[in-house]
Protein backbone atom coordinates (compact mmCIF):
# COMPACT_ATOMS: atom_id res chain seq x y z
CA UNK A 1 0.00 0.00 0.00
CA UNK A 2 3.02 2.51 0.85
CA UNK A 3 4.90 2.29 -2.55
CA UNK A 4 1.32 2.82 -4.55
CA UNK A 5 0.68 6.27 -2.01
CA UNK A 6 -2.62 4.53 -0.59
CA UNK A 7 -0.90 5.22 2.51
CA UNK A 8 1.72 7.43 3.67
CA UNK A 9 2.90 6.70 7.56
CA UNK A 10 5.16 9.17 9.04
CA UNK A 11 6.73 5.71 11.23
CA UNK A 12 7.37 1.89 11.27
CA UNK A 13 7.02 -0.52 14.05
CA UNK A 14 6.78 -4.27 12.55
CA UNK A 15 6.98 -7.04 15.13
CA UNK A 16 8.06 -10.40 13.54
CA UNK A 17 8.51 -10.43 10.15
CA UNK A 18 6.94 -13.46 8.46
CA UNK A 19 10.10 -14.18 6.51
CA UNK A 20 8.96 -17.73 5.06
CA UNK A 21 5.67 -15.91 3.94
CA UNK A 22 7.80 -13.13 2.90
CA UNK A 23 10.34 -14.53 0.80
CA UNK A 24 6.88 -16.58 -1.15
CA UNK A 25 4.66 -13.82 -1.50
CA UNK A 26 6.02 -10.31 -1.04
CA UNK A 27 9.86 -11.27 -1.97
CA UNK A 28 10.07 -6.90 -3.01
CA UNK A 29 9.53 -6.27 0.92
CA UNK A 30 13.22 -5.05 1.57
CA UNK A 31 13.25 -2.82 -1.60
CA UNK A 32 10.13 -1.56 -0.83
CA UNK A 33 11.15 -0.78 2.91
CA UNK A 34 14.39 1.17 1.37
CA UNK A 35 12.56 3.20 -0.90
CA UNK A 36 9.84 4.41 1.70
CA UNK A 37 13.02 5.74 3.60
CA UNK A 38 10.57 6.62 6.53
CA UNK A 39 11.78 6.26 10.34
CA UNK A 40 11.57 1.96 11.11
CA UNK A 41 12.06 -0.37 13.87
CA UNK A 42 11.77 -3.56 13.26
CA UNK A 43 11.78 -6.15 16.14
CA UNK A 44 12.09 -9.77 15.84
CA UNK A 45 12.42 -12.70 18.12
CA UNK A 46 15.83 -14.22 17.57
CA UNK A 47 14.22 -17.91 17.23
CA UNK A 48 10.56 -17.05 15.38
CA UNK A 49 9.42 -19.68 13.71
CA UNK A 50 8.76 -17.95 10.65
CA UNK A 51 11.85 -16.09 10.11
CA UNK A 52 14.61 -16.18 13.03
CA UNK A 53 16.15 -12.62 13.65
CA UNK A 54 19.42 -13.54 11.79
CA UNK A 55 17.33 -14.49 8.44
CA UNK A 56 15.41 -11.02 8.11
CA UNK A 57 18.47 -9.39 9.01
CA UNK A 58 20.56 -11.00 6.27
CA UNK A 59 17.24 -10.35 3.84
CA UNK A 60 16.65 -6.68 4.67
CA UNK A 61 20.74 -6.17 5.01
CA UNK A 62 21.41 -5.62 1.49
CA UNK A 63 18.12 -2.88 0.97
CA UNK A 64 18.92 -0.79 4.44
CA UNK A 65 22.16 -0.14 4.84
CA UNK A 66 21.85 3.18 3.16
CA UNK A 67 18.83 4.23 5.40
CA UNK A 68 19.82 6.62 8.43
CA UNK A 69 16.18 5.65 10.32
CA UNK A 70 16.44 2.05 10.85
CA UNK A 71 16.71 0.18 13.51
CA UNK A 72 16.32 -3.76 13.95
CA UNK A 73 16.44 -5.32 17.40
CA UNK A 74 16.50 -8.99 18.14
CA UNK A 75 14.31 -10.27 21.48
CA UNK A 76 14.78 -13.62 23.12
CA UNK A 77 12.04 -15.73 21.67
CA UNK A 78 11.26 -19.23 20.04
CA UNK A 79 7.29 -18.18 18.77
CA UNK A 80 5.72 -15.44 16.55
CA UNK A 81 4.42 -13.80 19.60
CA UNK A 82 5.89 -10.23 20.79
CA UNK A 83 4.32 -9.82 23.89
CA UNK A 84 7.03 -7.11 25.24
CA UNK A 85 4.68 -4.38 25.03
CA UNK A 86 7.00 -1.70 27.52
CA UNK A 87 9.73 -2.63 24.63
CA UNK A 88 6.52 -1.64 22.23
CA UNK A 89 5.51 1.06 23.57
CA UNK A 90 9.31 2.74 24.04
CA UNK A 91 10.11 1.84 20.59
CA UNK A 92 6.27 3.50 19.24
CA UNK A 93 7.34 6.92 21.53
CA UNK A 94 10.95 6.77 19.77
CA UNK A 95 9.26 6.77 16.43
CA UNK A 96 6.89 9.41 17.36
CA UNK A 97 9.33 11.42 18.75
CA UNK A 98 11.50 11.49 15.35
CA UNK A 99 8.80 12.41 12.99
Amino acid sequence: AIEQSKIAPKGLLPTGIPLNYMLQDYSEFAEQLSKANIPTVIVQNDEDPVGSSEAVLAYLAPSVTKLTNYRFITTKGTTHDYMDYDLLRRELATLQNSV
